[in-house]
């Protein structure tokens, strides 16, 4: 057996040792007998390492989201991250509680590496139009930055502006104006 062989056998021996697949006083390094077995590319003198078939199906269990971070992706998602701004700008201080929760998000998406966040920016009417798409843009903007900057790869952070076209109040008045100067933040 060569040295490329004698390295392969040993990490498939360690990985069904350390993984649970074999009793440590089997040292064989064989698959059970009743499993069907998927042979290793290329390695015919090694048939008797084979992995069992179901591993794959292990694998797959493994990526299923676990309960608790499905509780915070639909909890977050029945009450989402709402950020609003002053007319014409695209920063804001986040209060303690702000930053928290966005902290709180950013250790979900590092436990669901598979989750990815929707950041929509909002403007109110007050402008041309085409400047409240791109304020609206900017302030999404301001949320992927505070996430990248916290480790968040910029892939995960989906963003978009909707500028004035969906207002969450009445853009007649100054109180409505200001609850559509916003940023809003889901987990898809």
């Amino acid at each position: 057996m060569g040295i490329i062989s004698t390295i392969i056998l040993g990490c498939v021996f360690q990985y069904h040792l350390c993984c649970g697949k074999m009793h440590p006083s089997d040292r064989s390094g064989l698959a059970d007998a009743d499993k069907p077995a998927v042979v290793l590319p290329g390695a015919d003198d090694l048939s008797d390492t084979a992995l069992p078939e179901d591993e794959a199906d292990e694998d797959a269990e493994e990526m299923e989201e676990p309960d608790e971070l499905a509780d915070f992706r639909d909890q977050f998602n029945a009450d989402p991250f709402t950020l609003f701004f002053n007319t014409g700008s695209a920063q804001t201080s986040l209060l303690p509680e702000q930053s928290q929760r966005l902290d709180e998000l950013v250790a979900y998406l590092e436990e669901a590496p598979g989750a990815v966040v929707g950041v929509v920016g909002h403007s109110d009417v007050t402008g041309e139009r085409a400047f409240n798409v791109w304020m609206g843009m900017e302030r999404a903007n301001f949320i992927k930055d505070y996430l990248t900057g916290k480790g968040i790869a910029a892939d995960r952070i989906e963003t978009s502006s909707k500028g004035p076209d969906e207002p969450a109040a009445d853009n007649s008045t100054r109180e409505g104006r200001a609850l559509n100067r916003r940023t809003v933040i889901s987990i898809n």
